[in-house]
């Protein structure tokens, strides 16, 4: 069944530029996200030779800016999920993983201008095992547990934006999974690479239904 997008006016209407500058930062996202197989380990506290402070910080700025992004792509895709079909029901989801986000972009920000190698690690012994607590652990399992949140509620919206709305919160679940569980970390970002691509189709059809409905209104 094709998608049915109510036509939307006024000030709270979000615009065809709009809409074509978040489908290319989705887009960009995805190779945002691939380049954290990269630079990811640079920040974890294991598994990683001790890197160049220079390069620490050139890393943090890349996951600042990935994660910055990704919050503003989200707040968008929100606002038009509301304003195109009515659905309300991934407010709570999306201002969930915008607010990590946004603490993701503060303690990368941190890092960088403290030059230090990297976030702080606090082992807690257990007998014969051992627990690591630090930053990028508590916000990989915070946000996995967003992103499932976020891709089961778009999975409840009653309107498929363009057939790839269902497919996108698919792949939000599997990429917020593979990053709440530990031994699948590493995983994460080719899901959530193919998550960017579908979200980027979104707003480009929209961009693009949005310029033939001003066209066809100039026509007449």
């Amino acid at each position: 069944m094709a998608s049915r997008v109510r036509p939307v006016s006024g000030s709270t209407r979000s615009s065809n530029s709009e809409m074509a500058l978040s489908s290319l930062l989705s887009f960009g996202l995805a190779l945002g996200v691939l380049s954290r197989t990269r630079w990811g380990p640079l920040l974890e506290p294991y598994g990683a030779a001790p890197a160049a402070p220079a390069v620490v910080r050139q890393a943090a700025l890349i996951y600042a800016a990935v994660s910055g992004v990704h919050a503003y792509v989200l707040w968008v895709l929100n606002r038009f999920l509301r304003e195109a079909y009515e659905f309300h029901g991934a407010d709570r989801a999306v201002l969930l993983a915008v607010a990590l986000l946004g603490v993701d972009v503060v303690a990368d920000v941190a890092l960088t201008l403290s030059g230090a190698p990297g976030f702080q690690v606090y082992p807690i012994p257990l007998g014969f095992f051992g627990l690591i607590l630090s930053y990028p652990h508590f916000a990989y399992f915070a946000l996995g547990v967003a992103m499932i949140a976020l891709g089961y509620s778009l999975l409840r919206a009653p309107e498929n934006a363009y057939g790839l709305l269902r497919p996108y919160g698919q792949a939000q679940i599997v990429a917020g999974a593979a990053l709440a569980a530990p031994p699948l970390a590493g995983l994460w970002p080719w899901p959530a690479a193919v998550g960017h691509v579908l979200l980027g189709l979104i707003f480009f059809q929209a961009s693009t239904r949005q310029a033939g409905a001003v066209t066809r209104r100039m026509d007449r």
